[in-house]
């Protein structure tokens, strides 16, 4: 009689490419909102969040750069809109795909609206 044998394949991973690095904030001021370009090692999940001041936004993205939108939000947006300034701070979590610890950086920042 034949046994089914299971098989068990593992992969070896290099988690030291796993990084996260932020990169220049570009600021779009007739709009009130910005682009933080960041730089991940592999490919996983970029999310972006922050205090109540701002939206959420999570994209995947494979090794390389990513562009995540900062954009404020309800009563914030009002308040960015009346005074032309607004201090953000921005959480920015990296899970890699392929298992590794998550990453965690936080930046600080002005949105600048012009009026």
């Amino acid at each position: 009689m034949i046994e089914a044998a299971a098989v068990t394949a593992t992969f070896d991973v290099d988690c030291s490419r796993a990084t996260l690095k932020l990169k220049h904030l570009r600021k779009h001021r007739n709009r009130g909102t910005a682009h933080l370009t960041t730089k991940v090692g592999l490919a996983g999940v970029v999310s972006l969040r922050g205090s109540k001041k701002i939206k959420r936004y999570s994209r995947k993205v494979g090794a390389g750069k990513a562009r995540l939108k900062v954009r404020p939000r309800g009563r914030f947006a009002k308040r960015l809109k009346r005074r032309g300034r607004l201090t953000v701070r921005v959480k920015v979590l990296y899970r890699p795909a392929a298992g590794c610890l998550k990453r965690t950086r936080i930046r600080k920042f002005t949105l600048v609206r012009r009026r």
